[in-house]
């Protein structure tokens, strides 16, 4: 992913970028969607700087039988650790750069 593709798709000139394709866009918000996994970011203007928040999600499949809740699948599940510590390290690159 470069910097023009994130561009692009903060303007709204894509709706889709490597594996995301934008579910739901708002003027200072994004959900973003690839498979199971759903992405959310938003952006608060502050009086210097710019706030960002991120969140994200695994969404569990449906479950076939009614009385039973969706569950997540025993490989999501699995590497729950794995994504978590991504997610940090990514968040944690980005702000690095920024600064």
């Amino acid at each position: 992913m470069r910097d023009v593709d994130i561009t692009a798709l903060s303007k709204g000139q894509v709706d889709r970028i490597s594996v995301w394709q934008v579910e739901t866009r708002l003027d200072a918000q994004i959900l973003l969607s690839a498979g199971g996994t759903k992405s959310w970011l938003m952006v608060e203007e502050m009086e210097s700087r710019t706030r960002l928040y991120f969140g994200s999600v695994l969404v569990p499949r449906p479950s076939s039988v009614e009385v039973t809740p969706p569950e997540v699948s025993w490989l999501i599940n699995s590497l729950m650790g794995a994504h978590l510590m991504y997610s940090r390290l990514l968040l944690g690159a980005a702000a690095r750069r920024l600064s």
